[in-house]
């Protein structure tokens, strides 16, 4: 029955996937609506297999769908995009193509104007290529990775073909790589995402397994544009003496706001937490009250066909085995979970970027514009250099005290949150006086261009220290497929022997002591769950369990 499950056996027509640039075409439009119809399901094709199996609940909002998405396909893309604009701008303003604005706040002994272009324009451009970028790509030919959409992979007009497209769930999370869940605060209790995950934990191996809240890119995009905006005001306002007033003004507010948007996502975070650890499959909620009994029937099947459960026990026992999966096994997928910090270490360089490193770039073109000398440029410039990396710093620091007095709300929450800010701000308002005083001598002194750089390295190095990527770690009592190091294994009355292992090529190289020489062919065929390994036997795979005859 689990072979009937997880396999296309004789059905092979059934295994369909779409593309990522079908799901984000015109604003993820695709989930504008549950229901599907014959041009829904012909933007599918049939397929051998699926690069990621997405994973979410139709009562999330398209657009934080949509956010998500290209959040994690289009970001390196959209970077990469992002930086060569500001390249090509900081030349055309270098070379005096794009004009400069004026500037009634820069002393005398400066030119009276400042470059402009890339503050303005280098997170529009990073937007644009996020949310269209996909589009062009698609047209250029790569329409890239494989998904599997439900509306899209199964039939929703011909209810024979839909019933055994749903009764093939197991089979398409067999065939897909890796999983993605776009995580709501709906989604532990949705009875089919469940099932989704229960399948997918039970076959493959949690690394496979991607979980993004939708809350986060939201709260990322909320950050990015408020210092955007921050910038075009600051651009606004050159032309008013009263530019510094507006600018410290700006900032407490930018700040204030912040902090309480990430309270909010702190909060997300321990609700999460909770919800996981507390989790019960009998509690989950079904639009079809009639599904209950298949979907938890397939949910026995796999915990005992994955060894999690024993072969012939009750319902409730398998449901307890996965409830326990779940509460010991989601927590190390839930990345964004990792401490205080709401967001990984490629978004606070962003973020620093978008917010002093095209001032380092519109002020350093306007100097070479001038024929300044490149020691007074670099001085000048590492100024904004500094602060690219001090700015994530204080976000940083503001997410840790947002961490504390969670219970705070009202205007008790209010209050401290602006006490927290006004700290903060009051320090980075003595490090800015000592930097402007570094940097004016650092143009002269050579003594104070080393202090300059030596702060810029202290400045980068607790940058790195405070929001690097820390490991995922996963123990092996929280991850039900076991790699070759950590194996368990047990003899059988026949003398065979079975080794619970993650079915992949590896570890069967490992399983049967070969050297990849040796191996002359292999055929691993999921469907049938056989692996052949020529003039060594045969090696079946049963839910992970690896026997060699």
């Amino acid at each position: 029955e689990i072979a009937q499950l997880m396999s296309f056996r004789d059905c092979e027509e059934l295994l369909r996937a779409t593309n990522l640039s079908v799901v984000v075409h015109r604003g993820s439009s695709i989930f504008s609506s549950a229901g599907g119809n014959e041009q829904t399901y012909s933007l599918s094709k049939v397929t051998k297999d699926i690069d990621v199996f997405l994973s979410h609940n139709w009562t999330t909002p398209r657009r934080d769908k949509f956010l998500t998405l290209v959040y994690e396909y289009n970001y390196n893309m959209a970077v990469s995009v992002m930086l060569v604009a500001s390249l090509i701008l900081f030349a055309l303003m270098a070379t005096s193509v794009i004009p400069m604005v004026p500037d009634k706040t820069i002393e005398d002994r400066f030119p009276p104007y400042t470059g402009w272009a890339c503050k303005v324009f280098s997170v529009p451009i990073y937007l644009l290529t996020m949310c269209f970028g996909r589009e062009i790509r698609s047209a250029a030919g790569s329409p890239g990775p494989s998904l599997f959409l439900d509306k899209c992979c199964i039939d929703q007009v011909d209810r024979e073909v839909q019933r055994r497209g749903i009764r093939k769930l197991g089979a398409f999370l067999s065939k897909s790589r890796r999983m993605l869940v776009l995580y709501s605060d709906v989604y532990l209790r949705k009875l089919w995402t469940i099932y989704e995950m229960a399948s997918f934990l039970a076959i493959h191996n949690l690394k496979d397994l991607k979980i993004v809240p939708v809350v986060q890119p939201r709260i990322f995009f909320a950050c990015l544009g408020f210092w955007w905006f921050y910038n075009i005001t600051v651009v606004a306002l050159r032309i008013s003496q009263s530019f510094y007033h507006y600018m410290y003004a700006t900032s407490l507010l930018g700040g204030y706001l912040c902090m309480l948007g990430l309270r909010v996502w702190i909060r997300e975070k321990a609700a999460i937490e909770t919800r996981v650890r507390h989790f019960t499959v009998e509690e989950s909620l079904c639009a079809n009250e009639a599904d209950r009994p298949l979907v938890y029937h397939n949910i026995m099947c796999l915990m005992q066909g994955a060894r999690l459960a024993e072969a012939g026990c009750p319902m409730e026992d398998a449901l307890r085995a996965f409830n326990d999966l779940v509460r010991n096994t989601l927590p190390y997928a839930f990345v964004a979970l990792d401490g205080f910090r709401a967001f990984p270490m490629r978004d606070y360089l962003l973020l620093g970027f978008a917010f002093d490193g095209v001032k380092a770039l519109d002020w350093g073109a306007t100097l070479w514009s001038e024929g300044w000398s490149f020691r007074f440029i670099f001085s000048e410039s590492m100024y904004h250099v500094v602060w690219a990396g001090t700015w994530p710093i204080a976000l940083v620091t503001l997410e840790f005290l947002g961490s504390y007095k969670v219970e705070l709300l009202g205007c008790r929450e209010k209050a401290y949150v602006g006490i927290c800010v006004i700290l903060v701000a009051l320090v980075l308002a003595i490090f800015n006086q000592i930097i402007l005083i570094i940097g004016d001598r650092a143009r002269e002194s050579d003594l104070f261009l080393l202090v300059l750089i030596l702060v810029i390295i202290l400045v980068w190095a607790l940058f790195f220290v405070l929001c690097r990527d820390r490991r995922r770690y996963i123990p092996p009592d929280a991850n039900p497929r076991c790699s070759t190091s950590s194996t368990s294994s047990a003899s059988s009355d026949d003398g065979t022997r079975s080794i619970h292992l993650a079915p992949n090529e590896a570890n069967l190289r490992n399983f049967a002591g070969l050297s990849d020489e040796r191996i002359i062919n292999i055929e691993l065929d999921l469907q049938e769950e056989v692996l052949l390994a020529k003039d060594e036997g045969l090696v079946v795979v049963t839910g992970g369990y690896w026997t060699r005859l």
